[in-house]
């Protein structure tokens, strides 16, 4: 999924601008909005499989297919970015690798934002499936931003999880650091990846991180 390439910063960038942007008031009372967002109760949600599950190693093109891409900054997790997720995997000499393809989507509608991102180049999977990636800085484009829309995105982070062959649900950490508009840590952030029940549609319930909690409404 995510390489080690410049690319591969995008989705660090897209948590890293949501924790970034997130609603701090023109006067700069940062800590009162942390001091907020730190109350927020996570839903938990069923059906997203069960993570302590015997992890099997990932065979190439078993990941292959269109995924939902969700990125939860620590500040606000139940309002994630979203993406559709195009995912390619293949295997040579025993080595697995995958890659794929962003298209974020509008953090209103929930609908493809016209361009996707350039292909993220493919990455290892580990055989015991514990998976992790450095990544760089990018700019995430304002409108797939659910916490202050329209407002760009700018950070740098790793992520990490576990990729285990057979799952429909994929899940881990993400931390760093935002640095537009303002300088924010990420750490405690969380990513997932849902197979899509059909091409270009959403799953019933969105989920945020490996406990299952769900998403919020889309942004207003």
């Amino acid at each position: 999924m995510l390489g080690l390439s410049t690319r591969w910063c995008f989705a660090a960038s897209v948590v890293g601008g949501l924790m970034a942007v997130g609603c701090v008031d023109p006067d700069g009372d940062y800590q009162d909005f942390i001091d907020r967002q730190a109350k927020t109760t996570l839903p938990t949600g069923s059906g997203c499989g069960d993570p302590n599950a015997a992890c099997d190693p990932v065979k190439g093109g078993q990941l292959d297919g269109q995924w939902l891409f969700a990125l939860s900054a620590k500040i606000s997790p139940t309002k994630p970015v979203l993406f559709f997720t195009e995912v390619k995997s293949s295997e040579s000499s025993g080595q697995v690798t995958w890659e794929m393809t962003l298209t974020p989507l509008d953090a209103k509608t929930r609908e493809p934002l016209p361009d996707s991102l350039p292909t993220v180049q493919g990455t290892p999977i580990p055989a015991d499936g514990n998976w992790s990636a450095d990544l760089g800085e990018i700019t995430v484009p304002g409108a797939a931003n659910p916490i202050t829309y329209g407002s760009d995105i700018v950070a740098t982070s790793s992520i990490s999880g576990q990729i285990c062959g057979g799952r429909d649900f994929l899940c881990g950490d993400l931390k760093g650091q935002a640095s537009k508009p303002l300088t924010i840590p990420l750490d405690g952030s969380t990513w997932t990846l849902a197979k899509l029940p059909a091409p270009n549609t959403l799953p019933e319930k969105i989920y945020i991180n490996c406990s299952c909690a769900e998403a919020g409404p889309p942004a207003s």
